[in-house]
């Protein structure tokens, strides 16, 4: 379970360290709109995924369309917003249900999911297996 938990943690910070070093490459050269609306759409998903994981949500902070945001983010990165978000949604639930005692129903709070049953089937349909298997294994 440690060798799995650290190995996840590993995965986290190789992922980060990538999207940082891609921002900072950003920040260095000339930036394109494009690139600069990446950088600034991965600094608030950062900022603000535990509680907001609706696309036109972050559109309307970076005050653009949702559909502007989803061309932009996907020629950029070649991952769409919502994908992004689900990312550090999801790593999040992992590094919780395997590093911390909380509840199923807490980290559903945490993260602002309506309710537990929400959270596990947003878990399920990504990851394949329901929020206590995956504890479990």
């Amino acid at each position: 379970r440690r060798e799995l938990v650290a190995t996840m943690l590993k995965v986290l910070i190789y992922d980060m360290c990538n999207v940082i070093y891609r921002i900072q490459q950003v920040e260095k050269t000339g930036k394109s709109r494009g690139e600069t609306i990446f950088a600034d759409f991965i600094r608030l998903v950062e900022k603000e995924y535990r509680s907001e994981r609706r696309v036109s949500w972050y559109a309307e902070q970076l005050y653009i369309s949702p559909k502007y945001l989803s061309e932009t983010i996907k020629h950029v990165s070649k991952r769409t917003p919502s994908e992004w978000i689900d990312y550090y949604v999801m790593m999040e639930i992992r590094v919780l249900l395997k590093n911390s005692k909380m509840s199923i129903k807490q980290i559903a709070e945490e993260l602002h999911f309506p309710n537990q049953s929400f959270l596990g089937k947003y878990f399920k349909d990504r990851y394949g297996k329901s929020p206590s298997q995956f504890r479990k294994s």
